[in-house]
């Protein structure tokens, strides 16, 4: 999470970038998110998620923000006016999705050695970028056709496996059966067979953290009667990180967008319009809120609840001032 010097460092570029006070908002991640999901049709939903029931006055619910490199947390109510308090907030390194891509370049390591995957990225930098963007899109795939066939297949660079051959004078798939992925990992041609098995235990490390990051969250007094967990991120897309929050965690509602690592996006942009264009149904400051309200004309910090919503409230100010 920033702290309060480097949202106040960024609102100061935004001005230095020339960007007009009056058409400058920053808002909560977690809130974007709620923004976007708000408005969605049922069908844009996995599982096909009602969002008016998600969403109703009274309800809590935890936005999980789950990016490669860190997970975000926020305990979100909604109040009978639509709009949402901030109970609690939290964030995390270290459980995201570069948990998983770790492990399976661990398991490359295992397989050619460190010092082979050292030279295959300084000197075939494109194509060692392209077997993890590869392997990236594959831990987004939907499971179902390969939940059938027990394997995950990838595509990996030919230059990789020449490149192999060339230094070792064998070929990777020879190596493989050496190792302990011999029944585990196949190749044919330029691609990887992976036992679902195998696959999903890449995944292992991160979704263990990531239930135990949820249940400290959850287990706090501001997160009682918390019963729906909104996942939105791009890790949040990987359907085995979804399938393990569910069967972590069976008592809650588990809703996620399609798209999901879009969902803080979109949700900024709904954001932005509403301001813009004065919305009334723009969210606002309410008690309990812990946001840091700056004022674009002096760069004043407003810190005391009391303080935040005189400004905020008095003239309407989300186009004069920045909600954090």
């Amino acid at each position: 999470m920033w702290g309060d010097p480097e949202k106040k460092f960024m609102i100061q570029a935004a001005k230095k970038a020339g960007i007009d006070k009056t058409r400058l908002a920053i808002v909560l991640e977690s809130e974007a998110a709620y923004i976007f999901c708000k408005v969605l049709p049922v069908e844009k939903f996995e599982n096909g998620s009602n969002n008016i029931d998600v969403f109703s006055p009274g309800q809590r619910y935890l936005v999980l923000n789950a990016e490669d490199k860190t997970i975000d947390t926020t305990v979100l109510k909604v109040n009978p006016e639509g709009k949402v308090n901030v109970l609690r907030r939290a964030s995390w390194e270290n459980c995201g999705g570069a948990v998983v891509d770790n492990a399976f370049k661990q398991m490359l390591i295992d397989i050619v050695g460190e010092n082979f995957m050292d030279s295959f990225r300084q000197n075939n930098t494109a194509d060692y970028i392209d077997i993890f963007s590869a392997f990236k899109m594959k831990k987004r795939t939907k499971m179902g056709e390969y939940i059938i066939h027990q394997k995950i297949n990838l595509v990996i660079s030919p230059r990789f496996l020449e490149k192999y051959n060339e230094d070792r004078g064998t070929d990777v798939s020879k190596r493989t059966l050496e190792t302990r992925y011999a029944k585990s990992l196949k190749w044919s041609g330029d691609k990887m067979r992976i036992d679902i098995d195998l696959f999903r235990s890449f995944f292992h490390p991160a979704n263990v953290k990531l239930v135990i990051c949820i249940r400290e969250i959850l287990s706090k007094p501001e997160a009682i009667g918390t019963k729906v967990i909104l996942m939105v991120g791009g890790f949040s897309e990987c359907q085995i990180v979804q399938d393990a929050i569910r069967k972590a965690f069976p008592e809650c509602r588990v809703v996620v967008p399609h798209e999901a690592g879009l969902a803080v996006l979109k949700g900024a942009v709904l954001f932005g319009h509403s301001v813009i264009s004065d919305d009334d149904n723009t969210p606002v400051l309410e008690e309990g809120d812990n946001r840091l309200v700056v004022a674009l004309d002096n760069n004043k910090v407003y810190n005391t609840t009391e303080d935040r919503r005189s400004y905020a409230t008095t003239d309407r100010l989300f186009g004069r001032c920045t909600i954090l």
